[in-house]
């Protein structure tokens, strides 16, 4: 009796986990590189304005046929300190989600080309729309020269 209850629950939890594989179009080191390579591509375009972001999950659903990415925005301010010179980190951190609809596999997100890995153009234009959306509602407060400004005269 006890062998076969370990057996089916052994058989449950292969089946939940090959379901749960089914779900996903990108496996765990396409993961890795879309979120690197997000994170990389950040420095260069998103991240030179007046707030940054982490990338730090993404699942993507093909029966959804979309992704959903986890991202951190990030809002700095001035720290001021006597007898120092001042600098600028992290004030704030908001948690986002991305909803990146109309992907259907793993060529929607990640191109080769020379042996090279690169993010399609269409999956970086739906980031910079959903990034436009997590940064708009902090704009009014934050942006510009209204950054956070802690122990300054």
């Amino acid at each position: 009796m006890k062998k076969t209850l370990l057996f089916t629950f052994a058989f449950i939890l292969t089946l939940g986990s090959l379901h749960a594989q089914a779900k996903d179009f990108l496996n765990e080191k396409q993961k890795d590189t879309t979120l690197e390579l997000l994170n990389n591509l950040c420095g260069d375009t998103w991240c030179e304005g007046d707030f940054e972001y982490e990338f730090d999950q993404i699942d993507c659903s093909k029966r959804k046929k979309n992704c959903t990415i986890e991202l951190n925005v990030l809002i700095f301010g001035e720290y001021c300190y006597p007898n120092k010179p001042s600098e600028f980190k992290v004030y704030k951190k908001i948690s986002w989600l991305c909803r990146i609809p109309e992907l259907k596999n793993v060529r929607d997100i990640l191109v080769k080309e020379n042996k090279r890995t690169y993010l399609s153009q269409k999956f970086i234009n739906e980031v910079d729309e959903c990034i436009g959306y997590a940064s708009e509602p902090f704009w009014p407060i934050y942006g510009g020269d209204n950054y956070p400004r802690v122990g300054c005269d």
